[in-house]
């Protein structure tokens, strides 16, 4: 049995059969450094085991050195708390530690909890290493940097860790989720990490508060040894790149282009970027590289709006990027959000339009639609809790139970429901194979509605919008 064990727990209440999910990269990149220093290492996603809760109480019973949690805000939470339940019932002492971006930015209410015994704090790739040794060789934690833990049912807090130089870090430990991997490739593509931190100041986003402007990245070489590594050993050649912002080094992404051009390898890739990376020459060395379609926060189609998240960019750079894409043959991923404090019924119906105007321009164009969450540690956050009719969690069973998605105490004094807006959805399923049982003849018609009825104001009560949620059930995990 291994002798750490790491997991990731549910992501929402399983309610159907196992479905694609994306691999748990933070997780794997903890596993390689405690490989390296000799300790057998276990990852079990949740998300694609049945029977986990059995799995892993078998393994606990093997009595490993320290169970790892990996902990993002909303319902993981739950999960990750009746997973704790169970290693308490089955062995009162294996030491429980807590990891991830929630731990982070409430790092005194999470190990406040009377089940959690450690929080490793940011990164945890060498906090974690010796953390094991420490437990392994029954000595003190005082003054381990990096962590909080309870002493006696006395809260210490450690000091900060320096933070980690990508570079110096090993591969992630791909071979230990090589089980699950037809899970993981989604669509022929598989995600990867390279990077972390942003230079930016979005007012909504988590980075200012958990990577406190630093950042780091590996290499444009070491990228591409890693994606040698994927094509030889998964026969994957589609890669999309979940950095925070991938382009914040444009040398190392020219570098990676070189790379794979200097190594003749073939692969269709993408990553997340702001609109105010899209220009020229960049994208047209991208493009010849094979980037086949980059994820963007546009947020909204309000010059308001943006200007009070602090988005700093302006609408016209977002038409300018959408035909800069369409010239190279990029896809454009476009992400909104509805729902901030200080929106108006003016600034959804801009953004509405703005999305029919990037379609129209580019019909090679897809969207994402959220609500905007009021996530601990950001800046609007701060004024969110402001509002008399928003109730601030207490609890990691409080931020858990948070239902994000129907918010209505933060929500603007808008007529616009949430659900009317995803209209704008339809738009974007240009390509049938997402689909495999429905055909174009029966897509189009309804892309062709839903294209006329969001041109003309017509977003509210959205039939189209439920039907491809009902097909989605039927015929895919969507």
């Amino acid at each position: 049995m291994a002798d750490i064990l790491l997991i990731y727990p549910l992501l929402q209440e399983r309610t159907s059969k196992l479905a694609e999910a994306f691999p748990p990269l933070n997780l794997m990149f903890l596993a390689s450094p405690l490989e390296q220093s000799d300790y057998e290492v276990e990852i079990i996603d949740c998300r694609l085991v049945e029977d986990f809760m059995e799995q892993i109480k078998a393994r606990v019973q093997a009595k490993p050195i320290l169970v790892g949690i990996t902990c993002m805000t909303g319902y993981q939470i739950i999960s990750a708390l009746q997973i704790c339940e169970l290693i308490r019932r089955t062995d009162p002492q294996v030491p429980i530690v807590w990891g991830g971006v929630n731990a982070s930015l409430l790092p005194h209410q999470t190990i406040k909890h009377p089940l959690i015994d450690i929080i490793v704090l940011n990164e945890g790739e060498v906090t974690l290493v010796e953390l094991a040794k420490t437990i392994q060789a029954g000595g003190s934690l005082k003054g381990l940097p990096g962590i909080f833990y309870k002493d006696e049912g006395q809260i210490i807090e450690n000091p900060v860790r320096e933070w980690v130089d990508m570079e110096t870090l090993p591969m992630p430990a791909w071979h230990l989720i090589e089980h699950n991997m037809e899970h993981y490739i989604q669509n022929g593509c598989l995600r990867l990490h390279s990077s972390r931190g942003c230079p930016h100041t979005c007012r909504f986003c988590y980075n200012k508060g958990y990577n406190k402007g630093h950042r780091s990245a590996k290499s444009g070489k070491k990228i591409c040894d890693e994606v040698e590594f994927l094509m030889q050993k998964f026969k994957v050649d589609i890669f999309h790149f979940v950095d925070d912002n991938f382009l914040t080094n444009r040398k190392r992404a020219e570098d990676f282009c070189g790379e794979l051009k200097k190594r003749n390898l073939k692969i269709k890739w993408g990553f997340s970027i702001r609109i105010d990376y899209v220009k020229e020459p960049l994208i047209s060395t991208l493009a010849e590289a094979g980037v086949d379609d980059c994820f963007l926060g546009v947020e909204s189609g309000s010059q308001r709006i943006l200007d009070k998240i602090n988005k700093g960019i302006k609408v016209e750079h977002i038409k300018a990027a959408n035909l800069m894409l369409k010239k190279h043959n990029i896809k454009g991923m476009y992400s909104f959000m509805l729902g901030f404090p200080f929106e108006n019924d003016d600034d959804v119906a801009k953004t509405v339009q703005l999305a029919v105007e990037l379609y129209e321009a580019n019909p090679n164009t897809q969207f994402t639609l959220s609500n905007y969450t009021p996530y601990p540690g950001t800046e609007l956050y701060n004024t969110i809790k402001e509002l008399p009719t928003f109730n601030e969690p207490q609890t990691l069973e409080e931020w858990g139970q948070r239902c994000f998605a129907k918010a209505e105490s933060f929500r603007p004094a808008c007529d616009y429901n949430f659900e009317d807006v995803h209209l704008m959805w339809a738009l974007t399923f240009t390509k049938p194979q997402r689909f495999s049982g429905l055909t174009q003849a029966w897509l189009a018609p309804l892309k062709k509605w839903a294209h006329y009825r969001l041109k003309n104001g017509q977003v509210r009560n959205t039939p189209e919008f439920h039907l491809l949620k009902l097909a989605g059930k039927l015929y895919t995990p969507f």
